[in-house]
């Protein structure tokens, strides 16, 4: 992943875990836990919420997407696969 925080660009590798909530109409992940590189970011309060809304909001630019997404009627995640379920 190319992170760029306040005009400094680095690449730094991404891993979370969590699963997938229905918040609304819309399905949101909900990480358990967050590493950016080594660093534990859950452990740092408020940091992943806005961190994955970063992700997110980068992800969310193309309508496609998001009236593929909001049309979900399930989401899980089943061993190392995810499984959407369409309306």
């Amino acid at each position: 992943m190319a992170l760029n925080v306040y005009g400094m660009k680095s690449n730094v590798q991404l891993v979370t875990r969590g699963g997938f909530v229905k918040k609304g109409k819309r399905f949101v992940y909900e990480p358990t836990s967050i590493y950016v590189g080594s660093c534990p970011i859950e452990r740092l309060p408020q940091i992943g919420g806005v961190l994955i809304g970063k992700i997110w909001e980068a992800m969310s630019q193309q309508e496609e997407i998001k009236a593929a997404w909001d049309a979900l009627e399930n989401v899980t995640v089943e061993g190392r696969s995810l499984r959407l379920v369409a309306q």
